[in-house]
């Protein structure tokens, strides 16, 4: 199944060739809930059939069900409890910010010496280096350090201080990676992260 919609994705993004992409600045686009319902659902239901059937394995292999149902159920709790999903993302003319949970930070367009579009086990990904780690700013401020911490982890374990998975947003890569690219390299096009959604009913 992981296989398949690996194959079906890398396709449907082939056949994307975006002129131009903008993207709403100002407004915080959240991890999707109808993917963390379907992770979490389909967690519970497989650990639900190994339970049931796998006692004859061992109770290793029994244990290790119980764990992959309890995953499931955990996580479908977290989410009516709104506890998940966590973050965030959002586009202003200063730069991206990435939101986690209790804090934040925003890297500045300037900051960014390079992105990449790749795969994190199996899933779409987009990878952001830096030219300046202390010129990203964190909210609240006292959480720099953590910040800085963090960047510093992922850039030992994943190759870089940033990684972005897109589909956990609804994003599709290539049209993100041509937003990002056109943000890094033209200041006059940050002007358009400026404008923000009118309530229905109004105009500009």
């Amino acid at each position: 199944m992981v296989f398949a919609t690996s194959i079906v994705r890398k396709f449907r993004f082939r056949r994307l060739r975006a002129l131009r992409v903008e993207i709403i600045g100002g407004v915080p686009i959240r991890p999707s809930r109808a993917t963390v319902f379907v992770f979490g659902a389909s967690l519970a239901m497989m650990g639900i059939v190994l339970v049931a059937f796998g006692r004859s394995y061992g109770i290793v292999f029994w244990a290790l069900a119980w764990l992959i149902a309890i995953a499931g159920f955990a996580t479908l709790l977290g989410l009516a409890a709104g506890w998940l999903p966590v973050g965030y993302l959002q586009f202003d003319p200063p730069g991206i910010t990435i939101g986690r949970r209790g804090w934040a930070y925003t890297v500045p367009w300037d900051c960014i010496s390079g992105i990449s579009a790749g795969e994190y086990h199996d899933n779409a990904a987009l990878f952001i280096w830096l030219d300046h780690p202390d010129a990203i700013s964190a909210h609240p401020p006292e959480r720099k350090g953590q910040v800085l911490k963090h960047l510093a982890r992922n850039a030992r374990w994943i190759g870089a201080p940033i990684m972005l998975m897109t589909s956990q947003y609804g994003m599709d890569l290539p049209l993100l990676v041509n937003a990002m690219e056109r943000y890094i390299t033209s200041p006059s096009a940050r002007t358009e992260l400026s404008r923000r959604l009118l309530p229905q009913g109004d105009s500009a």
